[in-house]
């Protein structure tokens, strides 16, 4: 019942749009060349959402452990003057980088500061954008295993947050 009050007010929307398109002075509607190329044309990809998406469910921010800091920003946005105070970053280590006596890889601008609360507080809802983003880009790159096969450890879980960040 809500799927066809939804779709039908959706085929309202989209009928009521398309009144004024291309219309001169007469009213006659004159179809650009633009106007319905692809009507009754198949547009698809093979992307199939049982092998092509990810086989567990979106998550909130209390579901795992990871969350979006100072490494995942620096992992999706680089270290540049607007993310690392004067641009430095630390030392190399093993799993990254990191500012002496810390755990971060630089110490964060307020900006960038700024940006992974953004996130953080936005994560609370869940993290569609994040799924929908990494199992698109999986597909197109042709990845091994494919998405469906991945389980939600935390290089998974991490990469997910990390692909939900570029929304903003």
């Amino acid at each position: 019942m809500i799927a066809q009050r939804i779709g039908g007010f959706v085929v309202g929307i989209l009928l009521l749009s398309s009144c004024g398109i291309g219309s001169s002075g007469s009213g006659v509607s004159q179809r650009s060349s633009l106007d319905h190329q692809l009507l009754g044309v198949p547009v698809s990809v093979d992307f199939q959402p049982e092998v092509h998406g990810f086989s567990f469910p979106n998550f909130d921010n209390r579901a795992y452990l990871q969350s979006f800091d100072a490494h995942a920003l620096v992992s999706v946005l680089g270290t540049g003057p607007r993310i690392c105070v004067d641009g430095t970053v630390g030392e190399p280590v093993e799993e990254g980088w990191m500012m002496e006596g810390s755990d971060q890889p630089c110490e964060v601008t307020p900006e960038a500061a700024e940006f992974i609360e953004r996130v953080e507080s936005a994560r609370v809802a869940g993290h569609c954008e994040g799924l929908v983003v990494l199992a698109a880009l999986r597909y197109t790159w042709d990845l091994d295993p494919v998405t469906a096969e991945l389980v939600p450890d935390e290089r998974t879980i991490n990469a997910i947050i990390r692909a939900f960040a570029t929304i903003f």
